[in-house]
């Protein structure tokens, strides 16, 4: 009965050469060029057409400690968005009564009314109609 010897667990000297010799025929490094940026206009600072109200007040928000609890004050938070499609050719108020009816169309009318809601930066009526782009 022939038995064939196990298999040895040390690498052989003739397989850590190859091994070593693969790791070091790798081929050579290529010099990359630096690609160069493509330059945009400068504008200078010119400033965006729409105006977008920043946040007011001071950031963190101020807050008072009532029995105990940490409670921040109101604050004013100034909402942006575009028009969105469906919005377009309909009117302010029917937007916001509409859309937005956690409130009545009394109270949105009033705020147009007080200059809080505006369309690309200026303050409109609630008969103002809704085109692509607005803001």
């Amino acid at each position: 009965m022939t038995s064939t010897p196990p298999p040895n667990p040390v690498p052989s000297q003739l397989a850590v050469e190859q091994a070593e010799a693969a790791q070091t025929a790798l081929p050579p490094a290529r010099k990359t060029e630096k690609k160069q940026k493509k330059r945009t206009p400068d504008h200078g600072n010119a400033l965006p057409d729409i105006i977008i109200a920043p946040l007011e007040g001071p950031w963190p928000r101020p807050y008072v400690i009532e029995d105990g609890l940490r409670k921040v004050k109101p604050y004013y938070h100034t909402f942006n968005t575009y028009c969105k499609e469906r919005w377009r050719g309909r009117t302010l108020i029917d937007v916001f009564s509409c859309e937005f009816r956690d409130r009545t169309p009394e109270y949105y009318r009033k705020c147009m009314d007080d200059g809080k809601i505006a369309a690309n930066g200026k303050v409109v009526g609630a008969d103002y109609v809704i085109r692509n782009g607005d803001l």
